[in-house]
């Protein structure tokens, strides 16, 4: 099959997807046909002030009917990215659903801090934790690092210092600077660790080499407290992780 016919067989589909009820969605408005269009026999339309072409109404319907290939769920995460990063929340919050019930990582990470930072969408710390723990479960760095936070801080989970601190430890060691920095003040404080000023020292410089300042100053407060001998310890422990952890 050609690449317009199979191009023209989608928009087929689509308009077929509808067919059952015999309109578009109400919420649907149509928008002009595009002269280059390379869907035969679909205009593009509009859907919330998103213009969306043919194929990505397609990927949006194929979604919402929960058979979405891997194709077009490719299509689905970009529209989720594209808007997310644009901060048009209520664009992002279409796609990102979508994407995010594919089990995509980056839609997870996006909606949690869409409920996490009210954008968007009302605040709401537990949904944003779950949907964290759903993108820290499959790796996702900076979906750790946040959720070490909200154990840290009890937001939308009791407070568990013990559990921010493995979270943080895994995103630090992934390079996330910002989990360097809580996980080596923890380390500096004793919550959730044992209270160790080499390993206190050994992130904070971790964090500190990338322009973090808390992370300078916490460090300072580290050489005022520790001894000769943890200072030189921690020395020697950022050195190693910096060759194990930086790329």
């Amino acid at each position: 099959m050609s690449d317009n016919n199979y191009r023209a067989n989608e928009g087929k589909t689509i308009a077929a997807l509808y067919s059952t009820s015999g309109t578009m969605p109400a919420s649907f408005g149509r928008v002009h046909t595009t002269k280059d269009a390379c869907y035969t026999g679909l205009e593009n339309i509009n859907y919330r002030g998103i213009t969306l072409y043919p194929h990505t109404l397609l990927a949006l319907t194929l979604s919402l009917l929960g058979i979405l290939s891997n194709t077009y769920a490719d299509e689905i995460t970009d529209k989720c990215s594209e808007f997310f990063d644009g901060q048009q929340y209520d664009k992002a919050l279409i796609f990102c659903t979508q994407a995010a019930q594919q089990g995509d990582t980056k839609a997870l990470f996006n909606l949690g801090i869409m409920y996490d930072y009210a954008q968007g969408v009302p605040q709401d710390f537990k949904h944003a934790v779950d949907l964290y723990t759903k993108a820290a479960k499959q790796g996702h760095s900076n979906a750790q690092s946040h959720l070490g936070f909200m154990y840290d801080n009890g937001q939308g989970v009791t407070q568990d210092y013990k559990q921010a601190a493995l979270w943080y430890t895994k995103a630090a060691k992934k390079g996330v600077v910002q989990a360097q920095f809580y996980l080596g003040f923890m380390y500096l404080s004793g919550n959730g660790v044992i209270k160790d000023n080499a390993q206190a020292y050994a992130w904070l410089d971790m964090a500190a080499a990338s322009g973090h300042e808390g992370a300078t100053r916490s460090r300072g407060i580290v050489e005022r407290q520790a001894t000769p001998q943890q200072i030189e310890q921690g020395r020697e422990l950022s050195s190693a992780y910096f060759k194990k952890y930086t790329k």
